[in-house]
């Protein structure tokens, strides 16, 4: 989507406090991530070391520092693929929690995607989660593994673990390519003036931000105005209750849901695409 204006057009900028908080809230946000990565990471190597002791003790050896490690490597691989592919979704929610909260609904998607390309990464870009399917500390750990019990890896291994490496760098990289290509389509629809019937609309402050006013534009003025939802313009409240049911029973002691993974549920049920259903719920779980 083109971001060019006539020339007698204003851009709607996001105001300065709004993009701080953005900001605090998503470094809040990255490192509450990187944390949660760090404990299973550690988690997956103590289970790798756990079963190649087990298989060392009965003198499976093969086993121990092939199969095993190169199976411990792709269920690596696999978490790495879905921080990858959650990651864009979680990031742009963040955002557009703030700013549906604020009432802003800037008219310019350069500064949003700026946002997103800082904690995310552009479509250039590699994404920081091919540091955690990285082939050599595997391998590394695999030797020191080896070298406490005086046993040698089998040859084998070091060029089987390099093809899955292989594999896992070329599809985390599609994979990211692909997130965040969806949520630049999703910014680009976000920021297109959706009025309503003519009721719903969008001024400037003097500071430069874009507010969202419910105010009636009909010639009815002393007609109360009906929208679908306090502060967004296409929100449904049928959808967002089935939507929180669905929360529920995905809701576990230690997590909740992300805004995506349960409008993928929902998209599953209505038959519709899972960005039309992200642009009418909201996480209210």
């Amino acid at each position: 989507m083109s971001n060019k204006r006539s020339s007698g057009e204003d851009e709607l900028t996001l105001p300065e406090e709004a993009h701080s908080l953005i900001t605090r809230k998503l470094r809040y946000r990255q490192r509450e991530q990187q944390k949660q990565w760090a404990s299973a990471s550690q988690a997956a190597y103590s289970k790798l070391h756990e079963e190649m002791l087990a298989n060392i003790r009965v003198q499976k050896l093969d086993r121990a520092f092939t199969a095993v490690p190169l199976t411990a490597y792709r269920e690596i691989v696999a978490s790495a693929m879905i921080v990858t592919k959650e990651w864009p979704g979680t990031v742009w929610e963040t955002i557009e929690s703030i700013l549906s909260k604020a009432q802003l609904l800037p008219r310019d998607s350069v500064a949003l995607n700026k946002i997103v390309d800082e904690f995310v990464w552009s479509i250039e870009q590699n994404p920081f989660t091919l540091d955690y399917v990285d082939a050599e500390k595997f391998k590394e750990s695999v030797y020191r593994q080896a070298s406490r019990y005086r046993l040698a890896v089998p040859a084998s291994f070091s060029s089987q673990l390099e093809l899955a490496a292989g594999a896992a760098l070329s599809g985390i990289c599609n994979h990211a390519r692909h997130a965040r290509e969806g949520i630049g389509i999703v910014i680009d629809e976000y920021v297109i003036p959706q009025w309503q019937d003519g009721q719903v609309g969008c001024a400037k402050t003097e500071e430069g931000m874009a507010i969202r006013i419910t105010a009636p534009l009909a010639p009815n003025v002393g007609e109360p105005l009906i929208s679908n939802h306090p502060g967004h313009l296409n929100h449904d409240q049928q959808m967002q209750r089935r939507a929180n049911e669905i929360a529920v029973a995905l809701t576990t002691p230690s997590s909740k849901p992300t805004r995506n993974k349960v409008a993928q549920e929902l998209a599953k049920e209505r038959g519709q695409g899972v960005d039309t259903v992200l642009r009418r719920i909201r996480k209210e779980w």
